[in-house]
C-alpha cells in the first residue's frame, strides 16, 4: 500500500472518530469539518467542571490509563487526535471508548 492509500485510510479513521465523538455528551465537534487525519474538538466547560477535568487532565488520563496519545491545546482549550500509519480502526475505537467512559 502506498502512502496515498494509507493517508486515505487515516482520513477515514479521523472521520469515523469525529462522528463517534459527536455522540458523546459534552463533546463539541462538527464531523463535517474533518477533512484530514486531524481531529480537533472541545468539551463543554460546564461538563469539564462537573467531571473535575481540564484538557490537560483528559490528555493525561488517556495516556496514563489507556496508552492513548493526544494533544491538549496550547492554551488548554481543545483536544487533538491525529490518525496515522501506526494506527488502525481498532485504535480509533479504543480512543473513542476511553473518551466516552471518561466523560460519561
Amino acid at each position: 500500500m502506498d502512502w496515498q492509500e494509507k493517508l486515505l485510510i487515516d482520513n477515514r479513521n479521523a472521520a469515523f472518530m469525529a462522528s463517534e465523538l459527536y455522540d458523546i455528551p459534552g463533546v463539541k465537534i462538527d464531523p463535517n469539518e474533518i477533512e484530514t487525519n486531524i481531529v480537533r474538538f472541545t468539551i463543554d466547560p460546564s461538563h469539564l467542571r462537573k467531571k473535575k477535568l481540564d484538557y490537560f487532565k483528559v490528555r493525561d488520563h488517556l495516556k496514563e490509563d489507556h496508552e492513548i496519545l493526544c494533544n491538549a491545546g496550547f492554551l488548554n482549550d481543545n483536544i487533538r487526535f491525529v490518525t496515522h500509519r501506526n494506527l488502525d480502526r481498532k485504535d480509533c475505537e479504543k480512543a473513542v471508548k476511553a473518551m466516552r467512559n471518561l466523560l460519561a
